[in-house]
């Protein structure tokens, strides 16, 4: 599947980001561009404290030339020093995120203020790249001709399974399910709606479908 950067930076948005460890709108833990976590530990996390000494040049810390930006240090507004982060502190922080509220009301940048540690940049890049990738080798066991759908209606799946979960996608929605696997696109567009989303993303994700069934009746391939 071609991942068009239209469609990446629209899945980034609907995602949102923060390089912080944060809760979904489902309470679980998160980081980056809605990658989820099961369990603190296994990242390169960074913590930033007054500046005394260079940051030691481990793998950890070389694994990102671009750098996230600079924070003060507000107790004494000095600049700070980046280190990686001890299993210790990311565990606090997980600790601290995890006993907060969490629903549509509590953004990620909420969950800021609770934390001392984050991923740089160009990490939180590599993880949603590997999402992607990640989804799309999980949904194509469930829709064998996947890689033969026209290309918006790759997307709206993939854009599914990114918000919901593969599994979800395939055993909840069952006539959206059978709409895929029958190729009936405009089908698919009135059966894809989610909830506890903004309907700007479910309306995006039902103008692919409807997009995919234009192709497909262009090509004489739209069902009757």
């Amino acid at each position: 599947m071609l991942i068009t950067q239209q469609f990446r930076a629209e899945l980034k948005v609907y995602e949102g980001f923060a390089n912080h460890l944060y809760r979904d709108i489902n309470g679980f833990m998160t980081v980056g561009y809605g990658h989820l976590l099961d369990a603190a530990g296994g990242l390169p996390l960074q913590t930033k404290e007054p500046a005394r000494a260079a940051a030691p040049a481990t793998p950890q810390a070389l694994l990102a030339s671009l750098r996230a930006p600079s924070f003060l240090h507000e107790p004494t507004f000095q600049l700070p020093r980046i280190r990686p982060a001890t299993r210790d502190e990311i565990q606090a922080d997980w600790d601290a995120v995890a006993s907060q509220p969490f629903g549509k009301k509590y953004a990620a940048g909420y969950y800021a203020q609770f934390t001392k540690t984050y991923l740089t940049l160009e990490f939180c890049e590599t993880l949603f790249d590997q999402d992607i990738e990640q989804k799309i080798a999980e949904v194509r066991p469930r829709f064998d001709a996947f890689d033969t759908y026209p290309q918006p209606a790759q997307e709206a799946i993939l854009d599914m399974a990114f918000n919901l979960g593969v599994a979800k996608l395939y055993n909840v929605f069952h006539n959206l399910r059978q709409a895929i696997l029958d190729e009936d696109w405009s089908k698919a567009a009135q059966e894809c709606h989610r909830t506890k989303i903004d309907e700007a993303r479910n309306e995006a994700t039902k103008q692919r479908f409807l997009n995919a069934a234009a192709i497909s009746k262009a090509v004489g391939g739209e069902l009757i």
